[in-house]
């Protein structure tokens, strides 16, 4: 299959700056490289970077992931769509392993590691993987290094997988009524289980994730996650993005039970700038 990088960036031009060198330094180059701005202008890269990538705008006030997914799939042209988030770097071989492991029947979710605050002027691929620490939460390769299928289909993360064109147009891509912050990438996953028969993890797909600030729980998306978790619940008949509502009903924020989701009352700024994490926390 032939590979198309796709990416969607709001700010972050350093990030995006790194990850564009990683995506050019590939064993197997990519088919085209799709920049999905979220933002009005261009981003302020190298000459020889920005030669190198097809610009495509989303303009809104919000966060449009889901949309602005879409539109990067629709520029690309080739027949395997390699998302990865603009905070990733990937490894040399990401697109080879990818291209080699791909099938019209198979989704492919790579091997990220989380970067610390203080890793971004190591040298080369390999120190930065060094350097690099797993999600709790993600798979661990097995011992031999093999592709293994995951259990469930919403084991997909969207910061770095690979889908054949076919299967994303199938179900339609991303659903633009996700709004902002969340649930656009569970709901994906839901819906191309019915379309794909496997997810396969695919230890040689590795990349790593550049450090930014994160907050914990996530109170600058809380108006998003609500709403997308109420959509998803109204789609599935069940909640997504349950830790993070389980943390706002800690905080009294919202009541959440099997049946139900109602804001209390919204966080507030002091409760907003509580939840920013220091450059020790790589991930929430």
């Amino acid at each position: 299959m032939k590979p198309s990088i796709l990416t969607l960036v709001r700010g972050r031009e350093k990030h995006l700056e790194r990850m564009l060198r990683g995506c050019l330094t590939q064993t197997r180059q990519p088919t085209e490289i799709v920049v999905a701005l979220m933002q009005d202008e261009v981003p302020d890269l190298p000459s020889e970077l920005l030669n190198e990538v097809e610009l495509v705008h989303v303009a809104a006030d919000h966060l449009p992931l889901a949309e602005a997914r879409n539109a990067a799939a629709a520029r690309a042209t080739g027949d395997l769509f390699v998302f990865l988030d603009v905070d990733c770097i990937p490894g040399p071989d990401f697109l080879a392993e990818a291209a080699a492991a791909a099938r019209d029947d198979r989704c492919l979710t790579g091997d990220c590691r989380y970067l610390g605050a203080n890793a971004a002027q190591a040298e080369g691929f390999d120190a930065l993987w060094d350097l690099a620490v797993r999600h709790p939460a993600r798979p661990s390769p097995p011992p031999d290094g093999k592709p293994y299928t995951l259990k469930e289909m919403t084991e997909l993360w969207s910061l770095a997988f690979a889908v054949p064109r076919g299967a994303f147009e199938k179900v339609g891509g991303f659903d633009a009524e996700f709004e902002g912050y969340g649930g656009e990438d569970t709901d994906f996953a839901y819906r191309l289980g019915k379309v794909v028969s496997e997810l396969l993890f695919v230890p040689g797909m590795r990349a790593v994730h550049q450090w930014h600030r994160v907050a914990i729980p996530p109170l600058h998306h809380f108006d998003d996650i609500v709403r997308n978790a109420l959509l998803f619940r109204q789609k599935h008949g069940r909640w997504c993005m349950d830790y993070w509502l389980g943390q706002l009903a800690e905080r009294g924020l919202v009541r959440w039970t099997e049946d139900e989701l109602t804001v209390l009352r919204r966080p507030s700024g002091d409760e907003l700038e509580a939840a920013w994490q220091g450059p020790g926390v790589r991930f929430s």
